[in-house]
């Protein structure tokens, strides 16, 4: 995908998870998103694992890591799914 596309559903990703209520997304000029979720980062890692929804998780280093996920964008599929599933899980 060229890189317009990558900003323009980077955008709509992060505007989407922001209006969860236990989700607060850090701005971001990569092809990533990180957040910070009420619930621990180890817990939501493993339940999107059984989603076959694949995210990164430092929650083993601990600190303010212990809530956080990575997440890469993808597709709009893809990132539509990882929505639905957090707005579940969270």
């Amino acid at each position: 995908r060229i890189a317009r596309e990558v900003v323009a559903e980077r955008a709509r990703l992060a505007e989407r998870l922001a209006a969860l209520p236990r989700v607060t997304v850090t701005p971001s000029q990569a092809n990533f998103l990180w957040l910070r979720c009420e619930r621990p980062a180890s817990e939501l890692y493993e339940a999107l694992k059984q989603r076959s929804i694949l995210v990164r998780s430092f929650h083993g280093r601990g600190g303010r890591l212990a809530n956080q996920l990575r997440v890469t964008i993808g597709t709009v599929d893809e990132n539509d799914a990882l929505y639905a599933a957090l707005a579940e899980l969270t």
